[in-house]
């Protein structure tokens, strides 16, 4: 059986340090999933998904927090498809 990283690693994700409140953009980013599956494969959240969770919780994202969490999303989608290459070395360990 084929074993994860992250099971390798005791199965908790380690995230970067989030400045002094923005345990929200965390929190959202994780209700919205991460990630958008599509027929393809997977991407970035979409901003018609961030609108709509932005519009059913109430409307408290405004731009900066919308694009932050869209960069995120990319972030972890553009690293989530080059670490299924062999030879790809994690980002903390370079």
């Amino acid at each position: 059986m084929k074993v994860s990283r992250l099971e390798k690693g005791g199965g908790m994700a380690v995230l970067p340090p989030v400045p002094d409140g923005g345990d929200y953009l965390i929190e959202a980013w994780r209700a919205l999933g991460l990630k958008t599956l599509y027929e393809g494969g997977f991407g970035p959240i979409l901003w018609s998904e961030l609108n709509a969770y932005n519009q059913m919780n109430g409307g408290g994202l405004d731009g900066w927090d919308g694009a932050t969490i869209i960069a995120m999303s990319t972030a972890y989608t553009t690293t989530l498809g080059a670490a299924t290459a062999p030879l790809y070395i994690p980002p903390i360990e370079r």
